[in-house]
């Protein structure tokens, strides 16, 4: 059983251009940090989309799995087709994907409720050139290819030395680890489409491969491709760790830049500002719940505790009425506190969401108008400029000194001259 799904056993190619770091090569890429990437049409593609995979020799498709999301971006309409040599399409499969499917399974002897039989044996032997055709997608979203396996066996009628290289091939690939037959865990782990790790992270792959723990590709950060830890959206709609957005922060400070998308640049503003995406958090901290007591896992930080072991022979009840009677008299004793002093406790410690520095007090004294230091409290200085003697100046004070034709700095009284006057970038 071999996944034709690698490079050296196929060719892709698509009819539409692609997003940036998202080609459609990377569905059969051997590196993983491409692969983990998936397909995404570009921003002003519609369907229908068409992908083309070209086998390197005649194969008998048993199995073909699809993930038809990429982040927020998902497909719903999916069809399979096999071309004939005189350029007809044979029909192999169709399916329209429900929103919560992550997983689409087209095989020749479906053993699951929701997996997709195909048409007939014969559309799916000797398959040499198939398209895969994503004709509809969820909402407005873009054309979307997560993964794809596909997974057969070399037809009857290959030559020996094709069948040779073939299989040398596939050995290459897939090295010293079992390989799941048909994408089920056999003796170990299946290829994974979770990406590396940094210091604190563990490596999402490292995870399937050792534990056969599969991660599920949303709970990968699309930058650092690592597991993340308190996932953000962003106002373009993509999600990322929020470690991840402080580091991005902390670049374009470096740079005098501000904070904004790091997919679009689009400045972040009162009423675009990304936010913690809860549902996905909290199906996050149940994976890392649930899985808590394995090896890699357990190394992962976390906003969540462990799942505590099962200790056997639970308290008698005598005991949990003398607990309960004790707990209750300290309490009664301890003395009582206000409403903020217990949201105060139950805060301290917890993470602070993307903690941002005192902009009042940073602009009164590094950025305030050399002219009226009100400007910044108020908001006038949308605008502000650069006076020859590296004063700051906004645009109103600036607007009153060219009317009176002043050309003084109000701060150091150094003259200057208009046509020097700079852009300052806060």
């Amino acid at each position: 059983m071999i996944n034709f799904a690698y490079e050296g056993l196929v060719k892709v190619a698509c009819d539409c251009l692609q997003h940036d770091g998202h080609e459609v090569t990377n569905l059969i890429s051997i590196d993983k940090r491409k692969r983990i990437k998936g397909f995404l049409a570009d921003r002003f593609i519609k369907p229908p989309v068409n992908i083309t995979l070209m086998f390197a020799c005649n194969i008998d498709v048993l199995q073909i799995i699809v993930n038809p999301s990429v982040g927020s971006q998902r497909s719903a309409g999916i069809e399979l087709s096999k071309t004939q040599r005189d350029a007809s399409a044979s029909k192999m499969a169709s399916v329209d994907a429900d929103i919560g499917t992550n997983r689409l399974i087209f095989s020749r002897h479906p053993e699951a409720e929701g997996e997709v039989k195909f048409c007939n044996e014969q559309v799916v032997s000797r398959v040499r050139e198939m398209k895969l055709r994503i004709y509809k997608t969820v909402a407005s979203t873009l054309p979307a290819l997560s993964s794809l396996e596909i997974w057969g066996t070399p037809s009857s009628n290959v030559p020996a030395r094709v069948l040779s290289d073939i299989n040398n091939l596939w050995k290459k690939i897939t090295g010293p680890r079992q390989i799941a037959a048909c994408g089920r865990l056999v003796e170990g782990s299946r290829i994974s489409k979770d990406g590396p790790n940094k210091k604190l992270h563990v490596d999402s792959t490292e995870v399937s491969e050792q534990t056969g723990v599969i991660v599920p590709e949303e709970f990968v950060d699309p930058i650092s491709c690592e597991i993340m830890t308190i996932p953000m959206i962003l106002p373009s709609g993509n999600m990322v760790d929020i470690s991840t957005l402080e580091k991005f922060y902390a670049a374009e400070a470096k740079q005098g830049r501000g904070r904004s998308d790091p997919f679009t640049g689009v400045l972040f503003g009162e009423n675009n500002q990304p936010i913690v995406a809860t549902a996905l958090k909290s199906r996050l901290d149940r994976f890392l719940l649930d899985h808590s007591n394995d090896p890699k896992i357990r190394t992962l930080p976390r906003t969540v505790g462990r799942k505590a072991p099962w200790m056997g022979n639970p308290c008698s009840s005598t005991e949990v009425t003398r607990r309960s009677n004790s707990s209750s008299s300290a309490s009664n004793s301890s003395q009582v506190r206000t409403v903020d002093q217990l949201l105060k406790d139950c805060l301290e410690g917890l993470p602070s969401f993307l903690d941002s520095p005192d902009t009042s007090t940073v602009k009164k004294s590094k950025f305030s108008c050399s002219k009226c230091a009100q400007c910044v409290e108020k908001g006038i200085n949308s605008y502000s400029f650069k006076l020859s003697c590296h004063h700051i100046i906004c645009r109103q004070c600036l607007c009153e000194l060219r009317q009176r034709n002043s050309k003084r700095c109000p701060d150091c009284g150094e003259m200057f001259e208009f046509n020097s006057v700079e852009r300052f970038f806060l």
